[in-house]
């Protein structure tokens, strides 16, 4: 009776444990991947948000930390493609989310890091919002290039070491003039068309404090 007891017992904490588990992954499965792929390519880039993009990956109340965020949409302003590698916080997982149109895939690979780049802004926790609310207007379609592109540079002070005096930057909104460039500090966003020409060298995009 007693043994009997001992296996019921085994067996009630592996079942506990096995629901545990499965109610806490958040490892997305074919049809997670088939909802988000369909959400891409269905949403027009003015209407698509990068925030609810996180909540379809299971990472929207998680801190994060990008290191790198690039997005192209088309000619008729739909995603053409995606790559944002962020950390979750107190883990040393990279995680790089890809979306491919052409391709017609989207995948989170996961890469464990033995040194993690000691840099990590508080700051980039807001570049998803920052892409939803401020950059929609500024990069409507054009019928010029054959794609946007949105390239994150760093959310540090803008120097002339990769920026020539004829970028135009804008800070929250408003272009600065040549003599504040180098004193910018906050979240920066590359934008420019493609195929890129000699004289179309695209605009930085800074979001920071007010200075």
């Amino acid at each position: 009776m007693l043994r009997y007891k001992k296996v019921l017992l085994f067996l009630i904490v592996v079942i506990v444990i096995s629901i545990l588990t499965c109610c806490n992954s958040d490892k997305l499965d074919d049809d997670d991947i088939n909802v988000i792929r369909e959400y891409i390519n269905e949403t027009p880039y003015l209407e698509f948000s990068f925030v609810e993009l996180t909540e379809k990956v299971n990472v929207r109340d998680k801190v994060l930390y990008i290191d790198d965020f690039n997005v192209y949409f088309d000619i008729n302003g739909y995603i053409y493609s995606i790559n944002i590698v962020y950390y979750e916080e107190h883990n040393s997982t990279k995680y790089t989310l890809m979306y491919r149109k052409e391709w017609d895939v989207f995948k989170i690979m996961e890469k464990v890091e033995e040194d993690i780049k000691s840099v990590r802004f508080e700051d980039n926790i807001n570049i998803l919002e920052l892409v939803d609310e401020n950059l929609k207007d500024i990069t409507k379609p054009d019928i010029e290039y054959e794609s946007y592109i949105i390239d994150l540079i760093v959310p540090q002070v803008i120097t002339n070491n990769f920026i020539s005096d004829n970028i135009d930057i804008y800070y929250n909104g408003s272009i600065v003039s040549d003599d504040k460039k180098d004193r910018l500090e906050g979240i920066t966003f590359h934008v420019y068309g493609y195929p890129v020409g000699a004289v179309d060298l695209g605009a930085f995009y800074v979001f920071g404090e007010d200075m």
